[in-house]
This record gives C-alpha cells, sequence and structure tokens, in this order.
C-alpha cells in the first residue's frame, strides 16, 4: 500500500509530462499495478487477476445519465472489462453498479489522477453494435471523434509457475462518426490510413506531418478533426 501511495504522489506531479507524451495515462496506471502489486487480486471466473480493470482506479467524481435517472454529485468508478458502472454519494458508501448500456452516459471529472472532463456514450447510441461505452474525444460539423477501451486478461510472462494467475491488459481503439451518413468507422492511425481516410481533403498530408511530430495521440487527432471539421 505504501508503494502505491508514493507512486500516486510520482503520477500526479507527471500528468503534465504525460499529457505530452504517447503514454495513455490508464495503460501506465494498469501497468504499474501489475508491475508492482502482484499480491492484490480481482477474481474473474477461475483466475486470480492482477493490474486492475478500472479506469485510473475508482471512485472520480462525477455524473451518470440515463432515460429514466440522473445523478450529478457522485462518484464513479468504471470497469472497462465488464463496462460496469459503480457509483456512489461518497467514497464511504457501497456503491451501486450499473450494468453496461444501463446508463446512456456518465462524465468523469477531472481530479488528480483524470486531467480533464471525460464523457463516455453507450455504443449502441452513436451506432455502434458492441456492449461498450465510447468516450467523446471531440465534436464537429462533420465528424465526431471516440476513443473506446478495452481490457482483456493477459499471461503473467514474469510468472508461468500460477496457472491460475492472469493480468488485466488494457487497450484503446479510436472511431469516428461520420455526422451526415451516421456511420461509424474504426480508425487506423498510423499516417498512411490516416491519408488514404481523408485523401479528398486538401492539405491533409501536411496536417498529417504535423500530427506524426506529436506524441499524444489524443491530442494530435484532434487537431487532426479540427481541421477536417472546418
Amino acid at each position: 500500500m505504501k508503494k502505491l501511495f508514493v507512486f500516486l504522489l510520482f503520477f500526479i506531479g507527471q500528468l503534465s509530462v504525460f499529457a505530452q507524451s504517447s503514454v495513455d495515462p490508464a495503460l501506465a496506471y494498469n501497468k504499474y499495478l501489475v508491475l508492482n502489486e502482484g499480491n492484490t487480486f480481482t477474481k474473474v471466473g477461475a483466475y486470480k487477476v492482477i493490474g486492475s480493470p478500472y479506469l485510473l482506479g475508482k471512485n472520480h467524481p462525477g455524473d451518470v445519465y440515463s432515460k429514466s435517472e440522473t445523478g450529478t454529485g457522485l462518484y464513479l468508478s468504471y470497469n472497462i472489462y465488464n463496462q460496469e458502472i459503480e457509483f456512489s454519494a461518497s467514497r464511504e458508501q457501497s456503491p451501486l453498479i450499473k450494468e453496461a448500456g444501463t446508463l446512456d452516459s456518465f462524465i468523469i471529472k477531472r481530479d488528480s489522477l483524470v486531467k480533464e472532463d471525460s464523457k463516455f456514450i453507450y455504443g449502441t447510441l452513436i451506432g455502434a453494435n458492441d456492449k461498450s461505452y465510447y468516450q467523446l474525444i471531440s465534436t464537429g460539423k462533420a465528424y465526431n471523434l471516440y476513443k473506446k477501451y478495452r481490457a482483456e486478461l493477459g499471461i503473467v510472462s514474469s510468472n508461468y509457475i500460477q496457472a491460475e494467475l492472469r493480468q488485466f491488459d488494457l487497450h484503446y481503439d479510436y472511431y469516428y462518426l461520420d455526422v451526415k451518413t451516421k456511420n461509424l468507422k474504426k480508425l487506423k492511425t498510423n499516417s498512411n490510413a490516416l491519408k488514404k481516410e481523408f485523401s479528398q481533403y486538401k492539405d491533409i498530408s501536411s496536417v498529417i506531418g504535423q500530427y506524426q511530430k506529436s506524441l499524444n495521440s489524443d491530442m494530435a487527432l484532434k487537431k487532426l478533426f479540427e481541421f477536417l471539421n472546418q
């Protein structure tokens, strides 16, 4: 526990560094837990899993929304592995758990680990056919940009002896929504794929050239989509 506390202090101080690098904060946070908190497990079926299925840990301030209810001023925990949302009125209370799709959207607000407010929308509301929440990165008159986190159970490469041991491996993908056609499409973010995807735009190569120089995917893609939405 002491190690985690020290890391959290370091992690908070490094948020500005993460903002300027390709390291996704949620993936970096989980990676630390996998490497340093090997005695803390989450039970998933027959497996003992190290790391965290939660986006940057638990109990972030936020709000939840559905057709039948709205909750504000809550503490949220977003479980990426099973896409459940846990929330309570205080950190001390036992949380209520909402299964994937029960909420239309939720907002995780800025705190010591979350660098900016983040809105997540259930996939079916934007044309996706999977039971996942999509983080809204940017909006525009032509395109909206989203980011989807997913978690898988991976093999612990440093421990092949314990057959029941696994680790949470976090990943993310980008998607964009054509506002006019309502078509949601997975976005390949290498430069050649981007040039091909948006070849109808003049000067797209120079904009993507600037994207290549940036190490922060979210920020670079936001700037790219600002150009596309002009």
